[in-house]
């Protein structure tokens, strides 16, 4: 699972009452290259904020079932290549369902762990039942060597839809 975040939230509802929240930061976390796998604080405002710890570090997708719970559905092993820091919601091969277009990888770890770099972008066809499939960088066409962290797709004066692939420190990439 990856976990990036600024901050973290205690939230408190109280009936009647606005929702209340309160940014915190962690007192002590084992961070872990894809995220934090333990957070603890307490505060004289949280005290009752548990001790956690994450069992699953693969970069997966969590869906709604519409009854305040969710299921996770890890991403296809061709995902779990390099971090994932874009993400681009489409239907890409137009039969209905939503595909995901990935991007990543990290340059700025420390040189004993060595650069996050072995992703090149990945497309992964949806099935319309929350399960997806990864297609070759050879059949996707879409290919970027660096560290991505945007895409977006953009539509053009003649109603064409561009995907834009931003890097750090290097230039845009368009895909028809």
């Amino acid at each position: 699972m990856q976990i990036y975040c600024d901050y973290i939230f205690y939230a408190t509802n109280v009936a009647g009452a606005p929702l209340r929240i309160t940014p915190l930061e962690p007192l002590a976390a084992d961070l872990h290259y894809r995220g934090f796998s333990a957070v603890r604080r307490a505060t004289p405002y949280s005290p009752h904020i548990p001790f956690g710890t994450a069992t699953e570090f693969a970069s997966l997708l969590l869906l709604n079932q519409g009854d305040e719970t969710f299921r996770q559905t890890p991403l296809p092993v061709e995902a779990q290549f390099a971090p994932i820091y874009a993400i681009l919601l489409g239907d890409f091969n137009r039969d209905g369902n939503k595909d995901l277009l990935l991007g990543g990888n990290f340059y700025g770890a420390p040189p004993e762990q060595g650069r996050y770099d072995a992703g090149y972008g990945c497309l992964l066809l949806g099935n319309g039942a929350g399960t997806f499939t990864s297609v070759s960088l050879q059949n996707s066409g879409f290919v970027v060597a660096g560290e991505i962290r945007q895409i977006k797709a953009v539509q053009t004066a003649a109603g064409k839809t561009l995907i834009m692939a931003a890097r750090n420190n290097d230039t845009v990439m368009i895909f028809r």
